[in-house]
Formats: C-alpha cells, structure tokens, sequence
C-alpha cells in the first residue's frame, strides 16, 4: 500500500468557530442594593464555513447582535473562546488582535451613521489601508476605486460625503470598507434592516455576488426571516442569549422543532391562507433577560410546557441531517435512509496527514469542528460542546436496532449502560451527563476522524450490525499525534472496523483500544454479550476472552491503574508486561520495575484483584527501578504479524531509541517506525513525513493481519 506525501487540507474546517461563548454584563452597584449580572450570551456554539452563510435570527433583544460584536473582538468575552482559521482570536493582547482583525469584518445596522460624516468616502475606503501599511499612495488610490465598482458605485464617489448619498448607497460604502482588507468572514449586523425593500433586494443580490466571487463566510443577523431563508446555508435560532434550534436553511423552515421557531416563522406574512402555520399559542409576555426563567427559558410562553421544562435547561438534540433543536417536547426523528459513504482509504489516510495539529492553543476546538462537518457529511449525528477553554467533545450517536440499553464508551474505553449504576463506582469513567457518558482524557484527532469515517463505511456495507445504540465519544483535549494514531488508522483502514474511539496516547490506552475495537466487531456477530464495569478490568478480560488469541501486545506500564488509584502511594513504577492467549490458554507475563519504598505484596495482591479469572500471574521478577529508562509513556506497543488464526507471532527483539525521538521495533516481518515525542507536536509541529511512514508501516503491518483473518 503507499501514500501520496501530501494532500491538501481538508475544505470541511470552519473558517469562524464559536465555542461557548458567553458575555454577562454586571450593571454598576447602587447606593441601595446589589447589582445582578445580566448574561446577553449564554454558551453559543456555531460553526462558519468558507463560501457559507449562518444566519442569526430572533426577536430584537434576544443577544444576536451581542454575539456578533463578540465574535468580531468588539466586546470582550465573559467565557469561551472564538476561532479564526484555526486560531485563538478571544483574549489575545491588542498588538496580534490587530494583525487578526483585518480577517473579520462588520457591516453595521445603520448605513449612514456607522460612516464619519467629516471624511470623505475615499478617505474612509482608504483609512484600512493606511492602518495596516498596505500598498503605496497610488496603490491605494486604485483599490478604492476597484472597491467602488465592485459594490456597483462609480469611482468618482470617492469625492463625496455620507450626507450625499442614499442609504443603500451608503451601505454599498459600508460593505467596500468591509472588503477593503480581503477578509475571511464578513458579520452583517442588520444589515439590510434599514433599508427599503427595494433597496434591500439589490444588497442581499450584491452580497450573493460578492460570496460566490470572493469565497466570504457570511454571519447574517436578522429578524426578518422572509430574508434569512433566501440567503442562508444554516439557520440558528436564538432566544434569551442561547441558540435553541440550528440546521440547514430549507430544513428548518420546512420542519422547525423548537415552538419558538414555529412562532417567529408564524409571524412572516402569507399570501395564501392555506399555506399559514398553526402553531401552539403563546401563554405569557416575553420575560426580563435580566430575571431569565429556570430551566428553559422559553417555557413561561410555551404551551407544551412540562415539568422537565420548569426545572432543567434542555441540551441540544441532533434530528437528523445536521438539524439539532433544544426542547424536551421535540422526538428525535428516526432515520429514513441508510448512510452512504464515498470511502477511499487510501486517499482519505493521505488526506488525514494534513489535518491541523492540536498543538496551538485552540486548535483542538477546529479539529474537532472539522471532524463534526465531517461525520455530517457522512449522515452521522455529532454533538459539539466545549466544557472549558481548550477543550471541546465531539459525541456521535450511531442508532442500531433493537430496544437493548444504549452503550457508551468513555476515552477509556469503559462501556457502561446508560442510567446504570456500574458508572458510579468506576473512577476512570467520565462524567454522566443528560444521561450521556462523557468521556475523560484527551485523544488524537486524527484516529478519532478516521475511527468514525471506518466506522460509517461498515455500517453503510453491513445491515443492523449493533443492537440499540452505541454511542462514540472522544475529547478533543491536549493531544498530539502519537502511536495510537498509528495503530487505530491501520486499523480503520485495513481491518474495515465496525467502529472504534481512541484514549489518551499511552500504550496502556492503546490495548483498550483494541478492546473497544474487536468488542464491537463480536458484538456485531452475536458471539460476545454486553460487559460492564471497570476500566482495565474489561479491557484484559475481553482481550483475554476473544482479541489476543490474534496478538502477542507487549504493554509498558506507567503508573498503571490495575496498581490502584492515585490514593494509594506506589511510587515509581515501569517496566512492562506481556499476555499470550490462545484459544485453549491465557498466560500473562508481568515484569515491573520499582522504585523505593514500595510493598511488592501490595501490587501483588491488587494485581490479582484486576485480573479476571482465566489470566493468572505466571510471573513477577521485582528489579530495582532504571534511573536512565526511556519514558514509558512513549514506549512503543506493537501487535506483530499473525501467520494464521492461532500462529504464534514474532516477539520484539529490540527497541532503538533515536535523537529524533523515533522508535524503531526490531524483529518484526515489517518494519514499525513510530513517532515518538520529538514528534508528538510537543516540541513542535508533527513531521508530516515521519507520520506518513508511520501510516504507511502501520498499514502494511495490518494488510498482513487482515489476510490471516478467518472469514
């Protein structure tokens, strides 16, 4: 098998990314009484794409405008973090905001006021220009005039003055500003709201124009939903300062679920009685944003209204199709189509090497943004929430058949019911949150996208293949690039996994994932029924019980947590083990390494608890801890070449440990080249050559496995 070197980058990552943002304004104190913090925006998420249009829309009052002064850096936020191309643009110090800002720019409500009256229209055309050094005198003279015709105005308009225009002139002025630094994503605040409706047609026509020459992202805010729906690529509805419904233009307003959207589309005049909506009534006046109602705000006005309402803020829902709502009164729709997917592994795997690295601060965020658009294109559901500055989770939901409890997988590869009382006791699982398992721990995006795209292709190629649902959870975290990327690749690739996640990048992690992994496929072939409990404890049982009569794993061990949780004080602890199993046999090989103070009977004993019947001690040599030992963490895990179903494969005859931070595997039918931590995007960026000779050696590895693999 071999890979191109390079591919471009992938089109799907969002050029403007809000994640959690949230602006609370606290009024000053008065002489009598508190002050109560008023929050204008409450944790906006959206995605902007090259060439698209989102549309904000909502009553007046509601934080769109809020939002968009937000994003563009005219306010400051209160939380969250806004993404430019990628890059962190919230909170940064004025001198680099400066150099960024030229890449997002506003177009104001108000035509004529949001121009200085004193300047020229030259003068103002050429004042960003000059403020960022671009081009000479006559330069800059020549791009005013080639803004002015490219907003449909005669050049010798230069000479005038705002107060000699009319106010679709001026706003034609407006957008040339906006242009004038060749922007990334242009916010429309109202912008044609002002206007005439005559006037507004010609604005909405030149904006379109522009788009498709330019390749803009549009932000279009605006309450008139008669224009957003002729404009838009998505729709996000806002209420109170959250967004409550999202998804694609026609779709929404061909089947909107939250009762605020049917409200505000009832609200748009309609030619023909028999084509106006019917929706539930309005109970109650709009409430104060600075007293929002518990639980879902719009519940005082809803005549659906339930308890569940009253009491708890509803999360987003994915319906289908990219479409999401947040309502309890709203059912998920039930797929009516199979997913298809157009699946190249070879050149999607090239493609994957160019995916941006998690490295800067808040790139995670857009990857994972990346991987959403993806697992959209794919008709996936994915879910994206940010629970903290730098860190972002993506959630797809993959619906089988049956009425089983759902599954879910945790970045530890834990697999617990929903609502069970398993998850309680487990200290490795995540957080359960709206009855979902979030998982802990960060992951590589890169695995993490080529996992579900594997995934999609065997669901699509093999009918009903899990019972119920399983859902597929990784965090978008503080990741580099590292040998699991390697490993869950080779395996997407070649084995044609029915679907996998990855954990943090350690080895130990790695064999989980290969639990979570084979799980799956067996689940899919009825041959393997549901297991629940402890991290690492289902991971050997499982691998002990049907995965490694297919592997001989060699496994470091750095701090492991069959050696008790953080409470208990072990000490240094490294060194590895090994497991052989077959069909008739399980035998594991522990070797540890301890450092001072540490009671062997202590890890004996808590070693013999992990383990579940089948795979007994055989041995445990104690040797004095190596001073100058490579980091465990980064020490290589491989699964060798199998010769047949139950063939015994090669062991690693030795580990070569290069400057470069490579690791060589010796004594394998094919050689395994990793990248170790010189190359991890922890001093750096990831070596795109390095990564692509690891994938191609991976794969290789894999293409032997998957011959031996019994039909």
């Amino acid at each position: 098998m071999s890979l191109p070197e390079t591919a471009p980058t992938s089109p799907a990552a969002p050029v403007l990314a809000a994640c959690g943002i949230t602006k609370r304004f606290t009024p000053r104190r008065r002489a009598f009484g508190g002050a109560k913090a008023l929050t204008a925006v409450d944790r906006v998420s959206f995605a902007l794409k090259a060439g698209n249009t989102l549309s904000l829309v909502g009553e007046s009052g509601r934080g769109k405008s809020t939002t968009a002064r937000l994003v563009t850096g005219l306010l400051d936020l209160t939380d969250g973090e806004v993404l430019l191309n990628g890059q962190r643009i919230s909170g940064l110090p004025e001198r680099r905001m400066h150099a960024l800002r030229r890449k997002i720019q506003i177009v104001f409500q108000d035509p004529c006021t949001s121009l200085n009256p004193r300047l020229s229209i030259g003068t103002l055309l050429r004042d960003p220009l000059e403020n960022y050094g671009i081009g000479t005198a006559r330069d800059r003279d020549a791009r005013v005039a080639a803004l002015l015709e490219q907003v449909g105005l005669r050049p010798d308009f230069a000479a005038r003055y705002p107060h000699q225009l009319s106010g679709g002139q001026c706003q034609r002025i407006g957008i040339a500003r906006a242009l004038s630094l060749d922007p990334d994503v242009i916010v429309l605040d109202e912008a044609v709201s002002a206007l005439d409706l005559s006037v507004q047609a010609q604005i909405l026509n030149l904006l379109n124009d522009l788009q498709a020459e330019l390749g803009l992202a549009c932000l279009f805010i605006s309450h008139d939903l008669s224009v957003v729906r002729h404009i838009s690529d998505r729709v996000a509805v806002m209420y109170l300062g959250s967004i409550v419904e999202e998804g694609p233009s026609d779709t929404l307003f061909a089947t909107p679920g939250h009762p605020y959207t049917r409200m505000l589309l009832d609200a748009v005049p309609v030619v023909n009685p028999a084509l106006r909506r019917h929706s539930p009534a309005l109970t109650a006046e709009v409430p104060d944003a600075a007293n929002s109602p518990r639980g879902c705000a719009f519940h005082p006005r809803c005549s659906l209204a339930s308890e569940a309402c009253r009491r708890e803020k509803p999360r987003m829902t994915g319906l289908g199709g990219g479409h999401r709502v947040a309502c309890f009164a709203v059912e998920p729709r039930e797929r009516t189509a199979p997913m298809t997917t157009n699946f190249d592994p070879v050149a999607f795997t090239a493609e994957l090497v160019r995916i941006p690295s998690c490295d800067p601060p808040g790139g995670d965020l857009a990857v994972a943004r990346t991987i959403a658009d993806r697992l959209h294109a794919l008709g996936l559901e994915p879910e994206l929430d940010a629970f903290q500055p730098g860190r972002a989770n993506v959630l797809c939901r993959i619906r089988g058949r049956g009425e089983q409890p759902p599954l879910v997988f945790s970045a530890h590869m834990d697999t617990v019911p929903v609502g069970g009382a398993d998850w309680a006791f487990d200290p490795f699982a995540g957080d359960l949150v709206a009855g979902r398992l979030r998982g802990r721990g960060s992951s590589d995006m890169k695995s993490a996208l080529a996992a579900f795209i594997a995934a999609a292709d065997r669901l699509n190629r093999r009918p009903a293949p899990l019972a119920g649902d399983v859902i597929l959870a990784f965090t978008a975290g503080e990741s580099a690039d590292c040998l699991g990327a390697r490993h869950l690749l080779a395996q997407g690739v070649q084995r044609e996994i029915g679907a996998f996640l990855c954990g943090e990048p350690s080895s130990l992690d790695l064999i989980v994932v290969e639990t979570a992994v084979l799980w799956l496929e067996l689940e899919a072939r009825g041959t393997l029924g549901h297991v629940s409990g402890a991290a690492g404890v289902n991971a050997i049982s499982i691998m002990a019980e049907a995965i490694a009569a297919l592997f001989r794993l060699h496994l470091d061990l750095p701090g492991h947590p069959l050696l008790g949780p953080p409470s208990v004080n072990v000490g240094r602890i490294s060194g590895g083990s090994t497991v052989n199993v077959t069909p008739d046999r399980c035998r594991a090989e522990i070797d540890i390494r301890f450092g001072p103070g540490i009671d062997p009977d202590t890890v004996i004993v808590q070693l013999d608890r992990a383990l579940p019947p089948g795979i007994g001690l055989r041995q445990i040599d104690f040797k004095p801890a190596v001073e100058e030992a490579p980091d465990s963490a980064f020490v290589a895990c491989c699964a060798a070449a199998v010769r047949g179903h139950t063939g015994a494969a090669p062991a690693v005859k030795g580990v070569s440990y290069y400057s470069d931070g490579t690791i060589l595997l010796q004594g394998l039918d094919v050689p395994f080249c990793i990248l170790g931590p010189g190359d991890l995007g922890m001093s750096g960026q990831p070596n795109e050559t390095a990564d692509t000779a690891a994938i191609r050696a991976a794969a290789e590895i894999y293409e032997t496995i998957a011959e031996a693999w019994p039909a």
